[in-house]
């Protein structure tokens, strides 16, 4: 049986080298492709505090210029820079082509965003599921009522109003 020590080091090796591995899986100077429907190239890499500077489609080439927790600066064909996050991007090379018939589709952004932090359809489903006795007539109302939409720059610029500032490192 390993000594204590000498199994918590492994487990760091361990760690380290998994950290060193996904710092790897973005190089400077890479061609990546855009993999959902939009995504936003931002100023910042932080969904809130980051200001929409552009919007990035499907099957666009990127050129990768850094990559920091989760997000990856980018360079467009058009020169221009900013961050996107990595759900957004595949290594593979998107060729677009006319098709006859329905095209498959990927997750927007905000799908991936929601995604990410563990909440989906299944989940709403499984919530509703175990909580029949709750009436989400209200909810389903305003998900589909234009006034209760709020855009992610809205959302910015809520927090930079009431001063909320992201830990350090931005946010995913």
């Amino acid at each position: 049986m390993p000594m204590p020590r000498l199994r918590n080091a492994r487990v760091r090796i361990l760690c380290l080298g998994a950290i060193g591995l996904s710092a790897l899986a973005w190089t400077v100077g890479q061609s990546v492709s855009v993999q959902v429907q939009t995504a936003p190239l931002r100023s910042q890499p932080h969904y809130f505090m980051g200001k929409a500077t552009a919007e990035l489609a499907h099957g666009d080439r990127l050129s990768v210029i850094e990559a920091k927790k989760g997000w990856v600066k980018v360079r467009t064909n058009a020169g221009q820079a900013g961050w996107v996050n990595e759900s957004a991007l595949t290594h593979k090379k998107i060729v677009m082509q006319a098709v006859d018939g329905p095209v498959e589709v990927k997750a927007a952004d905000e799908e991936l965003t929601l995604a990410g932090r563990g909440f989906n359809k299944e989940i709403e489903n499984s919530h509703r599921r175990g909580k029949q006795q709750l009436d989400y007539t209200a909810v389903d109302r305003m998900e589909k009522d234009p006034i209760y939409q709020v855009t992610m720059d809205q959302v910015g610029r809520f927090l930079q109003t009431g001063g909320v500032r992201p830990a350090k490192g931005g946010g995913k």
